[in-house]
């Protein structure tokens, strides 16, 4: 009785297209009895493989890029830095030595002089202010 209707469910069956979900369905009815895995799983296995190698490599390759970038920036920040301090320590040093020139070279004399000549320009603004007043006048 029973292969008979068997027999019928396969003739039917043979002449009509499956669909992806009923293709499925067969496919992991053969894998619950034990029976081979389908074409169909292995190149998705296969494709995934491939794909997550490449993922694998592109993430390696960004990681390694990101880590040089990385140290780029880092060795740019020191250099940086230590130009830096290289030009405050020549500043401070000229700095000393021009206000150790200065020390020396500036001498009473020239402390006269440079008084004497900001009275004289005292003196001559007074006068334009007192021109300009008694213009005004």
């Amino acid at each position: 009785k029973y292969e008979k209707k068997n027999q019928k469910k396969r003739k039917g069956e043979r002449g009509r297209r499956r669909t992806k979900e009923e293709e499925e369905e067969e496919i992991s009815r053969i894998r619950r009895r034990g029976k081979g895995g389908s074409i169909r799983r292995r190149r998705k296995e296969k494709e995934d493989e491939e794909e997550t190698e490449e993922e694998k490599e592109t993430k390696e390759e960004e990681e390694e890029e990101g880590r040089r970038n990385m140290r780029r920036r880092i060795r740019r920040k020191e250099k940086e830095k230590e130009e830096e301090e290289e030009q405050k320590k020549r500043r401070r040093k000229k700095s000393q030595e021009s206000e150790e020139g200065e020390k020396e070279e500036v001498s009473e004399e020239e402390e006269k002089r440079r008084r004497m000549k900001k009275k004289r320009k005292k003196k001559k603004k007074q006068r334009k202010r007192r021109k300009k007043k008694e213009e005004e006048i």
